[in-house]
């Protein structure tokens, strides 16, 4: 059986088949059950679990009707008419879950991709696996949802991600790309607007290519960035790497 469905999440929940992309649910709560059940979709979840994760401030039976009415939802949209009740939403008394055989996400395919990278025995499969990777990541894990789960696993796959763009800055600075460096360099900041060492290798390529004044620049933008979220200045290496 191949999958009906491709559900990604980085970047937003979409769900996608040929003929159709849903992006829309009818509550938020349905959206984030699905975002959970997807993300996890290879060990079915209890129903006590669900319920504490979505609806731990009703009282149990509200919380259990809660449950099934955004299961139903959810079935209505996963499983149309063409599709077989149980196909994709598999649940019985005890646990939910989605068929493993029936969806696919990104996040598996990132995370496979990352693993290739990680385990190849040459440079050149690494490195073609790492550009699968950052191609696949079309954005953080579902971005404006702040959930415990989700914040937790965003910043797992954005340290991936970053670690993705790294190896590629190494590859493509040894060979003497500059300008690919630069931008998967870019993404690395873009990624996370925090990590100083980023910055630094940014200066270095921007020297390398004779251009001293974006160095500068780039110097200042992490100088504002440290004052404005956690008000303290770049380390002293930096400081001296911009006076140079």
């Amino acid at each position: 059986m191949g999958s009906f469905w491709r559900i990604e999440l980085l970047g937003g929940l979409r769900m996608i088949r040929p003929e159709q992309t849903i992006t829309r649910f009818q509550t938020y709560k349905n959206g984030a059950l699905l975002a959970y059940l997807a993300y996890y979709h290879n060990q079915p979840v209890s129903r006590e679990q669900l319920i504490h994760l979505f609806w731990q401030n009703s009282e149990m039976e509200a919380a259990r009707n809660s449950l099934r009415v955004a299961l139903n939802s959810l079935r209505k949209q996963l499983e149309p008419l063409e599709i077989s009740p149980g196909t994709v939403l598999v649940a019985n008394r005890m646990h939910i879950g989605l068929n493993p055989l029936a969806i696919e996400t990104d996040v598996d395919d990132f995370l496979r991709a990352v693993t290739k990278a990680q385990n190849t025995s040459t440079p050149s499969e690494s490195i073609e696996a790492y550009l699968k990777a950052i191609e696949l990541y079309q954005g953080e894990l579902l971005p404006g949802w702040y959930e415990d789960w989700i914040v937790a696993e965003r910043s797992r796959l954005t340290e991936f991600y970053v670690a993705a763009l790294q190896a590629l800055v190494q590859h493509f600075t040894k060979i003497q790309r500059f300008s690919q460096a630069i931008d998967y360099s870019l993404r690395i900041i873009k990624a996370d607007p925090l990590r100083e060492s980023a910055y630094r290798n940014l200066m270095r390529l921007y020297v390398a290519t004779n251009r001293p004044s974006h160095a500068i620049q780039t110097y200042h933008q992490l100088e504002e960035e440290l004052r404005a979220s956690l008000n303290i200045r770049p380390s002293q290496g930096t400081r001296e790497l911009v006076k140079r």
